[in-house]
């Protein structure tokens, strides 16, 4: 719950009161058109499908990756060929959901 400051949005994009913006870091996700420096628009929820690209928090990080619960553990993939799925089994720590993204604000 890191603040980087406010903006304005027309209330009829956002269906939710609760959605908030969640500022990327990384390359993790450009093949999915997210890109570093992006801010996306979160709906939140507590669970994800297979497949789903969603918000999670590992410990006390925080990634958006395309979830995958395979059996005894869970795979977030991310959406850039060169960089590697993070598994996590039960040993590593809890997976829980915060939410899915369903905008993207870019900066030019």
């Amino acid at each position: 719950e890191n603040v980087d400051g406010t903006l304005s949005v027309d209330p009829g994009l956002v269906r939710d009161s609760r959605s908030y913006f969640l500022r990327v870091r990384g390359e993790s996700m450009i093949d999915a058109h997210i890109c570093d420096g992006d801010l996306v628009l979160i709906h939140p929820q507590q669970e994800a499908s297979n497949g789903e690209i969603v918000v999670v928090m590992i410990e006390d990080e925080v990634t958006l990756k395309r979830f995958y619960r395979r059996e005894g553990f869970i795979e977030l993939k991310p959406e850039n060929e060169s960089m590697a799925s993070i598994i996590v089994t039960p040993e590593v720590g809890e997976v829980r959901v915060l939410g899915r993204p369903v905008g993207v604000w870019r900066s030019m």
